[in-house]
């Protein structure tokens, strides 16, 4: 299908969706830091701002867009009130010193705005985060072949996946997708071209709707990635969602590490030990050795993906960054 050429300037509908009228005060310093930015921009026109307030999500998401057609907008960023946007980013705006900067992170505004206009076609950008724990699996998926030569091929000898925590940890740039989370998530408006409303739905089990297999944000990049729309994640972008514990970018464990709750269980152990059974002022050296070893461990430099930036580099700009 032949799309229509954006203009020189472009006109950008940003939503901020929330269910009760709240959201997390992040996403208001982010918005400050971004809205001179787009205007002073040379392709855009004009940046048009709605606050939906209500359930369900769906009928929001679908009214934004429709919104934003109906009113001549090029694009929609729509950012979820559950977030703290580049939360890894140098100069993403809030810190937090359990998210580290990580030199190989830039925000998303404008990067995936610029992508987005030299772009050939309309395409959807998302950050990645992850969902709450205990899993905090990564909300971004991939079609994986799991039986090659299945007889119900292709509807069976495929399934979407999420990437693995330890593959999106080493991930950066742009990277083609199957399907994205919509926490912050830019859409050109011209994939309704060839996406009919409703374009956010949820996907059920059967014809009863029993059980939910996909929400609207799979579902509505999926469904355009089924069409040929390119959906995109921008690695480089990580946002933190807010659960009951904020969830950031993943890390690499160490290889050969033993996992952290055993660790924790037999230090405690070699600790009560070494206490019970030495005089006071010698040193169990087994126990020392055995300590270190795992301290060392944690330090390895395949521990995390990027090493956080130090306290220099955080400055050199001048930026000021508040810790929590």
């Amino acid at each position: 299908m032949t799309f229509p050429e954006l203009p020189e300037k472009v006109r950008i509908l940003i939503v901020r969706f929330s269910y009760d009228g709240q959201e997390r005060i992040e996403i208001g310093q982010w918005i400050a830091r971004l809205a001179p930015i787009l205007a002073v921009h040379p392709r855009v026109e004009h940046v048009f701002w709605s606050c939906p307030i209500g359930y369900p999500i769906t009928c929001q998401r679908n009214a934004a867009l429709d919104s934003a057609i109906r009113n001549g907008c090029h694009f929609v960023l729509m950012c979820d009130t559950d977030m703290i946007f580049d939360v890894h980013a140098k100069d993403g705006g809030i810190d937090y010193a359990h998210m580290p900067k990580m030199a190989d992170q830039i925000p998303f505004m404008p990067a995936a705005l610029e992508y987005a206009l030299e772009h050939p076609g309309p395409c959807v950008i998302a950050a990645p985060y992850c969902a709450g724990p205990p899993s905090e699996r990564v909300l971004v998926h991939r079609f994986v072949e799991y039986e090659q030569e299945s007889p119900n091929a292709p509807t069976e000898g495929i399934r979407l996946e999420p990437f693995s925590r330890e593959e999106a940890a080493l991930k950066t740039g742009y990277e083609m997708v199957a399907a994205l989370p919509t926490g912050l998530m830019l859409i050109d408006t011209r994939v309704c071209h060839v996406l009919k409303p409703p374009y956010f739905t949820y996907e059920y089990n059967g014809d009863a709707e029993t059980g939910l297999i996909g929400t609207e944000d799979v579902v509505f990049s999926r469904n355009l990635y089924y069409l040929g729309v390119p959906q995109y994640c921008a690695w480089s972008s990580w946002s933190a969602h807010v659960k009951h514990r904020f969830v950031g970018r993943p890390r690499v464990y160490p290889k050969g590490a033993y996992p952290m709750g055993i660790q924790k269980t037999w230090e405690r152990g070699i600790l009560e030990r070494s206490k019970a059974t030495r005089p006071a002022d010698a040193i169990n050296e087994e126990a020392v050795r055995i300590l270190a070893d795992w301290k060392a461990r944690e330090k390895a430099p395949d521990a995390d993906p990027v090493l956080p930036l130090t306290d220099d580099e955080l400055c050199d700009t001048g930026d000021v960054h508040h810790s929590e």
